[in-house]
């Protein structure tokens, strides 16, 4: 009997659903919300409600009964992040769920699908209990003590990054490369609107730069990491609010901030165009990029397997081109463009129910 994986991946302003028998893609779907549909749901609850109802009906509309669905795979499950540093995947049992619960505001203002996506699967489910699975939620943080010195004792480098599509393709890659994620020295690129480095040693993101809070590269629309003097002096200055500020961090940054787009798509049009400006700034974060895969490099101590290349930039030859300029002599390079969350965690719940994975242990507190 094949196992029907419903997966549920739930954004802040999309959801991508996809059913799986086992391995294999059934059909799956990205549904954009408008502003006026996040409008009329504007709490958690309403949110479940709103989005239970938008999978019933596309399963219905593409003749999958529900009651067919054998385990769910969701995107992050809002686990405590005290209880699901190391990756893998979890269930969500009656102790988690409990854990989950005690956080979980049905009245507050939505913020992010995550924080909803159990209790739809939960709606979903009705009476049955299905299993519901979760793989490498974004609290995941896997970096070696030693890359988590920061500078100064108040403060830790965390890893808030691409985890789940990081993982993804890394074993994508073991996987070309005839050997075992276990064993694996990669190092991969996720090229987005933010940018994130993972170093994978034996299993493990050992290092990766914080892609949302001002680390590593910048990117289409974040800053990376800027100058913490001028930073400073100007957050002292009085000018601008904590939220401007943490908008030049991320949302408004990076080349957005320089060229006024985030789409890279129209930054090489704008250099074929003779756009000198646009030119150096994308450049610039060929050059950053560049850099921190360097950094990368120097933390496997030159020896890697592979450097693999993902995310929406990725599709662009000119962008894989340069960075091979820089860093092709490191090690052998795969291109991955796109991402493969759905897949991610259709693989990891598949993978645990056939015994092939270990359930991954969440921290014991409070029990």
């Amino acid at each position: 009997m094949k196992n029907k994986i419903l997966v549920i991946n739930l954004g802040g302003t999309s959801s991508k659903v996809a059913v799986y028998d086992d391995e294999q893609l059934v059909l799956e779907k990205t549904i954009r919300h408008s502003k006026q549909e996040m409008d009329d749901a504007p709490t958690n609850k309403e949110q479940v409600i709103y989005r239970t109802s938008m999978i019933l009906d596309w399963l219905e509309e593409n003749h999958i009964n529900v009651e067919d669905i054998t385990s769910m795979a969701l995107r992050g499950g809002n686990i405590p992040r005290e209880m699901s540093e190391h990756g893998g995947t979890y269930l969500i049992d009656d102790f988690l769920k409990e854990e989950i619960m005690k956080r979980y505001n049905p009245d507050a203002l939505f913020h992010h699908g995550v924080i909803v996506s159990p209790h739809v699967a939960t709606a979903l489910s009705g009476s049955r209990k299905i299993p519901l699975y979760v793989t490498d939620p974004p609290t995941v943080n896997e970096i070696a003590k030693v890359a988590r010195i920061a500078g100064h004792p108040l403060f830790e480098r965390q890893a808030i990054a691409h985890i789940l599509n990081q993982r993804s393709v890394a074993r994508k890659v073991a996987h070309e490369l005839n050997k075992d994620y276990q064993d694996s020295r990669i190092i991969v690129v996720h090229l987005g609107a933010g940018i994130s480095v993972g170093v994978h040693q034996d299993g493990m993101i050992v290092d990766i730069n914080n892609c949302t809070r001002g680390d590593g590269p910048m990117s289409p629309e974040r800053s990376g990491q800027l100058p913490m003097g001028q930073l400073v002096e100007l957050a002292l200055t009085g000018d601008y609010t904590k939220e401007q500020i943490e908008l030049m961090l991320r949302g408004n940054g990076g080349v957005k901030a320089y060229l006024g787009t985030s789409d890279m798509r129209e930054v090489e049009q704008m250099i074929d165009n003779g756009d000198e400006k646009a030119e150096l700034v994308w450049n610039a974060l060929i050059y950053q990029v560049a850099k921190e895969i360097g950094s990368a490099y120097a933390v496997l101590g030159g020896d890697v397997d592979c450097i693999a290349y993902t995310g929406g930039i990725a599709h662009s030859q000119r962008v894989i081109n340069a960075l091979n300029e820089r860093v092709g002599s490191f090690a052998p390079s795969l291109v991955f463009p796109g991402e493969f969350e759905n897949e991610g965690l259709a693989y990891g719940a598949l993978r645990v129910i056939r015994g092939e994975e270990e359930i991954a242990n969440y921290t014991d507190i409070d029990r």
